[in-house]
């Protein structure tokens, strides 16, 4: 199994990634009965571990802009839908993927799809923190080295930028060549939120990034989703239905590798259409 550090590095990716394809522009061409723009257009998706079907057939539009949070029962095919969205399955043996993910109007799961370049647009961050061995200027000037040839000056803008992004500049702003490793849980989410929006992606996926955190920092972490997702495409999963409620703009909730049902916050939780969405974010089983 690589190691979370390993795993992010290979999502950073190489400096010799270039994706013509793929706009790197938040808007899309496509929207929504409401005029929301759709960053993400799964059409038939269907994912296998070995013989495992664990994605089947889902039909999902993730709108740009704002947050989409994916619930449902451990084992439902949350986390494996979100990795398709970056091909990080790829990393590992005898997993595959059919169907089609289009981004700006390029289906991602073409084998021509140079994957260090799509990872660039597509920030990632895990359940634990995982800061690099190193400090915490280094661990987001890191990524931004490999992309870019900047001076001194340009590369210590582009770090700020980053880390007032992510809400933490001003808690480590006269420690920037401390081990990250030394930061609260807390902050090491929030550094390695910082390392994925300093290369200015387009869309951001999180998987569960408050499960690992104490009361205050999960709160810290929901009110920079919530401003994040006025920028970005923003993908989280969540077992915590309040806190789902209270950041994301639309929720897909999934049941045994099928996406059961989708729409806007208000509707999953105060009128679902589906009898196993209304037992799930009632508690009556999960």
């Amino acid at each position: 199994m690589m190691s979370p550090e390993s795993l992010q590095a290979s999502l950073i990716g190489s400096k010799h990634a270039s994706l013509p394809d793929l706009a790197h522009d938040h808007h899309s061409s496509h929207t929504n009965q409401t005029g929301a723009a759709i960053k993400i257009a799964i059409h038939e998706l269907n994912f296998w571990y070995g013989s495992n079907h664990a994605l089947k057939n889902i039909n999902l539009n993730i709108f740009d802009r704002g947050i989409t949070a994916l619930i449902g029962p451990s084992g439902c095919g949350k986390t494996t839908l979100l990795r398709t969205l970056n091909r990080v399955y790829e990393i590992y043996p005898d997993q595959r993927a059919s169907g089609q993910v289009t981004i700006d109007g390029r289906n991602i799961l073409d084998p021509a799809i140079d994957l260090t370049a799509l990872r660039t647009h597509i920030g990632m961050t895990f359940q634990k923190p995982n800061p690099f061995p190193m400090t915490i200027f280094e661990n987001i000037a890191f990524g931004i080295r490999l992309h870019h040839h900047l001076s001194r000056a340009e590369l210590h803008g582009r770090v700020e930028k980053a880390l007032h992004g992510a809400a933490l500049w001003q808690e480590v702003k006269d420690i920037l060549n401390h081990p990250a490793r030394a930061l609260s849980g807390g902050q090491q989410q929030r550094l390695c939120i910082a390392r994925a929006i300093a290369l200015d992606p387009d869309i951001l996926l999180f998987d569960e990034p408050c499960s690992a955190l104490d009361p205050i920092s999960s709160a810290q972490v929901e009110d920079l989703l919530s401003h994040l997702g006025r920028q970005y495409c923003v993908v989280i999963i969540t077992h915590n239905m309040q806190q789902a409620a209270r950041v994301s703009d639309h929720v897909a909730f999934m049941y045994l590798g099928e996406l059961v049902e989708f729409g806007t916050s208000e509707q999953i939780f105060v009128n679902p259409r589906d009898p196993r969405t209304n037992a799930y974010v009632t508690g009556r089983f999960g």
